[in-house]
This record gives structure tokens, sequence and C-alpha cells, in this order.
């Protein structure tokens, strides 16, 4: 790919993965947490105002669904969004790449 359709499709993922709280709501819907209730519940400090800033903007970019029962879903760009932060982590891990 050209270098500039490289950069825009980073920067559109580095716009969803700059707010706060991403990672972990994708984590708990892959965990089983899939009501909005139990992802609350699930993601320590975040607040209902917050989730609900949260889930608008990870449906409008396709990475999780909403099913009839109210539910929520990983789509398949969510799962491979998770899947590359779990790398990330690991590699941090591995390198002890801790700010600390």
């Amino acid at each position: 790919p050209s270098m500039k359709k490289f950069n825009a499709n980073f920067i559109n993922i580095q716009d969803v993965l700059r707010s706060k709280w991403v990672p972990e709501i994708l984590i708990s819907i892959e965990n089983g947490c899939t009501s909005f209730s139990s992802i609350l519940i699930n993601v320590p400090y975040l607040s209902q105002t917050e989730l609900t800033r949260k889930i608008k903007l990870l449906l409008h970019n396709g990475l999780i669904e909403k099913a009839e029962a109210g539910t929520y879903a990983l789509r398949p760009f969510g799962k491979d969004l998770l899947h590359i932060l779990i790398c990330i982590q690991q590699l941090n891990e591995k390198y002890n790449l801790n700010t600390e």
C-alpha cells in the first residue's frame, strides 16, 4: 500500500485506540460481559455516561454490534483489534517495557 493510504488507515485505528476505556471494554465483551451493566461492573471507575459514549464509538466504527436482546458482541474488526492489543501487551511484557 502507499504511504498515504497506510497513514490514513493507521490514523483511523489510532483515533479509536486513543479513546480511554476502549481496550477494557473490548476485553470485557470478549470475556463474556456482554450487557451494558456487566461491562460497567467489570471495568472499574468507568461511569455510565462514559460507557454510553464508548459504546456509541465502538458501534459507529464497526468494532461491536448490538443484538436485539441488548447485548453486545465483537465484530470481526473488534476481534482483530483485540488480538493486536494482546500482542502489544505480550511484547511489552517480553521486553519489560513497563514505564514504572
